[in-house]
């Protein structure tokens, strides 16, 4: 019930940022912020870096799959630290995900506006944030971090075999 929550929370913040931008940002185009970072409405068609241009359908799609997995997956940790923390990743990837998705689903593209103007970087958003930031926890804590468990007849039994 707690990832529901903090998943709506984060959906709720990215659809403000968003309205934020369509409101503000829209008709200025660009706001500069510092020399390397600005504030730039773009109003993305594809999925990240603008790939898959116009296949709003399948993005939408691919999403709906993949928001599936991560639930089935969600559901299938247990409650150790290990996979507390692969399931801090997966709220985060979920909560970026359904925030590109409500987009997608209802205004056919997704509204960036963070840019980084020091390096050529595309236009990104808050959600976007969500899903690199989510998706590197992931890796990190499934890479680096999780152990297989091994049951304990099998532990007792190769145990008894050494000694």
């Amino acid at each position: 019930m707690t990832a529901i929550i903090i998943i709506s929370a984060l959906v709720v913040v990215d659809q403000i940022t968003k309205s934020l931008a369509y409101n503000y940002l829209r008709e200025i185009g660009t706001i500069a912020i510092t020399s390397f970072f600005s504030l730039t409405y773009v109003e993305n068609r594809g999925a990240a870096f603008g790939m898959l241009y116009g296949a709003r359908w399948f993005l939408i799609i691919i999403s709906v799959v993949i928001l599936g997995i991560l639930f089935k997956f969600y559901k299938s940790l247990g409650s150790n630290k290990g996979d507390k923390y692969v399931k801090v990743s997966i709220v985060l990837i979920a909560g970026g995900a359904l925030g590109n998705f409500v987009d997608r689903l209802f205004s056919g593209f997704v509204i960036d506006f963070f840019h980084v103007t020091a390096v050529r970087f595309p236009v990104f958003n808050i959600a976007d944030v969500l899903i690199v930031c989510g998706g590197i926890m992931f890796w990190v804590f499934v890479t680096f971090f999780s152990e297989e468990e091994t049951p304990k007849e099998e532990t007792n039994k190769e145990a008894k075999e050494e000694a």
